[in-house]
């Protein structure tokens, strides 16, 4: 059974991509990183397209979408630095030659688990999972029907998930419309009532930093593949010292 059922109910089309990513993170690391970026975009899109506390910005592409400050402010530090990871690492696997490990894919799998949580505890009108629920990366099994994808089949699903996104939009548009003004009042309903039990649910920011710091040896090079390449353990260059300290200024707006 998916460690993402609880997304099935309400957020069918997250959930959807969501098991792709799950199910291919040991046999296809690659497709896991592409599939949950897809279901990260879908969970993005659906929040603005819903939440009216949200503000489009001009350009909207998943990275100006989760760094808007509406949505930083809606969602908090840690969830957006979740968004970045899984944003990034699906970024690297249509775009990057670099082999992509299946400990990254877990990581990205991970952190979609605690943002589709939180999607559902906010704004789920039915039930809610556990505060307690945690993503076990000891469930994942590798899949022998599942091949390790190429960087240009990666290309050509995200070529064809971006023409199936303008046609559907441009064939729907009106009824999106009504269906969106209608529904947002009802998810508003859901959300305010969500929020009057507190969130408990353990996020561990901590490991999502970890996870923030293997992404930059990852994009500098590391196939973090062994132990020791992972987290601070490695040796940096002073070039990559500096990107981390930007980085980290990005996460938590120093």
């Amino acid at each position: 059974m998916s460690q993402f059922t609880f997304l099935r109910t309400e957020f069918s089309s997250v959930y959807e991509h969501a098991c792709k990513a799950e199910t291919s993170v040991l046999s296809d690391p690659r497709g896991a990183c592409f599939h949950a970026r897809l279901a990260l975009e879908t969970a993005v899109n659906w929040l603005y397209r819903y939440d009216s506390s949200l503000r489009t910005p001009y350009q909207a592409t998943l990275s100006t979408l989760i760094h808007e400050p509406t949505f930083r402010e809606l969602v908090g530090n840690a969830l957006v630095t979740k968004a970045k990871i899984i944003k990034d690492l699906g970024n690297s696997a249509v775009h990057d030659t670099k082999p992509i490990s299946a400990q990254l894919a877990t990581t990205s799998v991970r952190e979609l688990f605690h943002f589709s949580y939180w999607l559902v505890r906010t704004y789920a009108g039915g039930e809610k999972p556990s505060a307690k629920i945690r993503f076990d990366a000891g469930k994942l099994e590798e899949t022998v029907t599942i091949a390790a994808s190429t960087v240009q089949q990666i290309k050509k699903l995200r070529e064809d998930a971006d023409a199936n996104k303008k046609a559907y939009i441009a064939a729907d548009r009106a009824k999106l419309e009504v269906e969106s003004k209608h529904l947002q009042k009802e998810i508003a309903k859901a959300k305010k009532s969500n929020e009057v039990a507190p969130d408990t649910h353990n996020y561990n920011e901590k490991q999502t930093r970890d996870a923030f710091i293997d992404l930059l040896l990852h994009e500098a090079g590391w196939a973090l593949d062994q132990e020791q390449d992972r987290g601070m353990k490695s040796t940096v260059t002073p070039t990559l010292c500096l990107n981390w300290s930007v980085a980290f200024q990005q996460m938590f707006m120093i």
